[in-house]
């Protein structure tokens, strides 16, 4: 595929779009969509406007095909910014080694140029997370477990 992608800050013209594409990853992660749709807005809206969150568009002909939505978190114990990855999505006709490639290298390089020393995320993000984990750099620095409350 002979595409060109750009990466641009979400804006409120492209909520219609990403809430749209949103539905699309819950599908294709969980296989099914069943979900409230005025909590699913509310939810799904608040990761694209909240403060201090990183959101981003990922275009192909000026046309929604990804995001991402990346945290900002300080340690406790000392001055350290971290970048947190917490949603990915590529449309599945654009995922390719390059394309994720041109997403991780413009995630990175917002990290080095804002003073972040790591670029941290689970396995709950499917392309992604296996892509990175491939770099000899990476480094395993813990495993989220989750207890159901019943």
């Amino acid at each position: 595929m002979g595409q060109t992608i750009a990466i641009k800050e979400i804006q409120p013209q492209h909520y219609g779009e990403g809430m749209e594409l949103v539905k699309s990853a819950i599908m294709d992660y969980v296989g099914k969509f069943d979900i409230d749709p005025i909590d699913f807005n509310f939810k799904a809206k608040n990761f694209f406007v909240t403060p201090g969150n990183i959101s981003r568009a990922i275009l192909c002909d000026d046309e929604i095909i990804g995001f991402f939505v990346c945290t900002h978190y300080d340690s406790l114990w000392n001055n350290e910014k971290k970048l947190s990855m917490e949603l990915f999505y590529l449309k599945s006709e654009h995922r390719t080694e390059i394309n994720i490639n041109k997403v991780y290298a413009y995630i990175e390089n917002y990290a080095f140029t804002n003073g972040y020393v790591s670029i941290q995320f689970d396995d709950s993000l499917p392309y992604f997370s296996d892509y990175v984990k491939g770099f000899d750099e990476t480094r395993q620095i813990s495993v989220r477990y989750e207890k159901e409350v019943i």
